[in-house]
């Protein structure tokens, strides 16, 4: 039965990733993000399944920035065992956060006299909402949402939605922001055909969601545009051939967010056959080594893992 009620959902997991332990960014190295929460709880089938999902929300690794970047917003696709397919969609965005010191003759104090906030794991850290004017450091944090279709445009508003929300309120411990998860969760997947299903943040504009009909084109949420604006048409229409005799493509991109739009531009330019082979819009740099798989694929990198191609 719960099996049966995940089928209608409309997006099943709602994940924050990021960084828990401060201490392992001092040098402000690269490493590996984690999922520091997961809405609804997973069963233990899906816990393998999004064991590793923080690879896909941070897939060139996360570091310390000593400067503010915009919001980024793009997609990934999992694969899950009975090869149905998971869509991850991303907003990035910026934190400020204080850097723990190397701690001198076992004090637990800071050179600003202020003691340090412990986290569960017992790591000192300083609280990233204390006097966040005078932070120097930033690190990425990932809101994700995961959907079993492809409702980019739609995740993209959301998402743009609730961090707005969640800004105004200072990311602050009081503010609810699980009461707003807990109810998206609840959207049932909207019936194919003509009915919508419509749902809204306190406060903004409502957002709808609607499914394709058993025979209509797949559903495509976003502009078939942007696939036409990095390749003239000669070689979109080699690229659909490659597609068609299930050849091996690899998509390369400076951006991120274009990866996953062009891959899914290609499988909707396909219709009415399909993509049944590996299918990784947005690879993981740790990743790189599935480039050089034997069988068909569609991937997508990013133009700085071109050196570590095998």
């Amino acid at each position: 039965m719960e099996a049966h009620k995940k089928k209608f959902r409309l997006f099943e997991f709602f994940i924050v990733a990021g960084v828990s332990d401060l201490t392992q960014l001092r040098d402000g190295k690269v490493t590996k993000a984690e999922v520091v929460e997961v809405l609804p709880k997973p069963t233990q089938e899906e816990e393998v399944l999004l064991r590793d999902i923080s690879m896909f929300c941070f897939p060139s690794g996360i570091s310390v920035r000593t400067q503010v970047q915009r919001p980024t917003f793009f997609t990934f696709v999992l694969t899950d065992a009975l090869g149905a397919r998971l869509y991850g969609s991303c907003l990035i965005f910026d934190e400020p956060v204080f850097l723990p010191e190397p701690e001198a003759g076992g004090s637990d104090s800071r050179k600003d006299g202020s003691a340090p906030r412990k986290d569960s794991g017992g790591t000192a850290v300083y609280d990233p909402r204390k006097d966040t004017r005078k932070a120097t450091h930033f690190l990425p944090k990932c809101l994700c949402i995961v959907s079993r279709m492809a409702f980019m445009a739609l995740t993209k508003r959301y998402l743009g939605a609730l961090y707005a929300t969640c800004k105004r309120n200072g990311f602050s411990d009081n503010f609810p922001t699980e009461c707003y998860i807990a109810n998206f969760l609840e959207v049932p997947l909207p019936p194919p055909g003509k009915v919508a299903i419509a749902f809204s943040l306190p406060g903004d504009k409502a957002f709808q969601a609607a499914s394709p009909g058993l025979h209509d084109f797949p559903l495509v949420d976003f502009s078939l545009h942007s696939l036409f604006l990095c390749l003239d048409i000669n070689n979109v229409l080699r690229l659909l051939l490659c597609a068609l005799l299930e050849k091996k493509i690899l998509l390369i991109s400076k951006h991120p967010s274009l990866l996953s739009i062009a891959a899914e531009t290609l499988c909707a330019m396909m219709y009415p056959f399909g993509w049944r082979r590996v299918y990784i819009p947005v690879l993981s740099r740790s990743l790189i080594e599935y480039t050089d798989a034997p069988t068909p694929f569609i991937m997508g990198i990013h133009d700085s893992y071109l050196p570590h191609l095998p």
